[in-house]
């Protein structure tokens, strides 16, 4: 599988197995130097940290600044390995995996969590329970997960809220 940077698009590394033609993206070094500096620090709260359900703090650029512990459980990582990566990067989209990255797939163009943030930030105005459906893959075989969503604008800011992922 190879490893490109999701800011560059430079390709920085290969991971096991080397037969895996899917796309995995992080960030390089000199990006995460550039891009880490430029995000304020958002700070949840210890009320919205330690909520039940996930929630997701993104920049207008749709990455991912900050997420409670309930994220981290149902993602499986730290803030720290998911921090400046795209909705479909950090919620592990099979699409995102593709040479376009996320949102730039004819794929992405009906992507409900995309619209759904892309219109949030656009007009300020939130939306409620937004179903959605997340195309992913569980050791290789694809899986379609369902989901709702709902986003706010705050500022510079949305805010996410995964209310159900079966």
């Amino acid at each position: 599988m190879r490893v490109m940077c999701s800011y560059c698009r430079k390709e920085m590394d290969e991971k096991e197995p080397s037969s895996d033609t899917r796309i995995s993206h992080s960030m390089c070094v000199p990006c995460s130097d550039i891009e880490m500096a430029a995000f304020k620090p958002y700070d949840l709260g210890d009320r919205l940290r330690n909520l039940d359900r996930p929630v997701i703090v993104l920049t207008g650029e749709r990455r991912l600044i900050a997420c409670n512990t309930m994220t981290e459980r149902i993602l499986g990582r730290p803030l720290s390995a998911m921090r400046g990566l795209k909705a479909g990067e950090f919620l592990a989209c099979a699409r995102s995996r593709q040479v376009k990255g996320c949102g730039g797939n004819l794929e992405c163009e009906d992507c409900a969590i995309r619209k759904t943030l892309a219109q949030t930030f656009e007009t300020g105005v939130g939306e409620e329970r937004v179903p959605a459906l997340l195309h992913t893959d569980h050791d290789g075989t694809p899986v379609v997960r369902d989901l709702l969503i709902s986003v706010d604008r705050a500022g510079d800011y949305l805010r996410v809220v995964i209310d159900r992922m079966t």
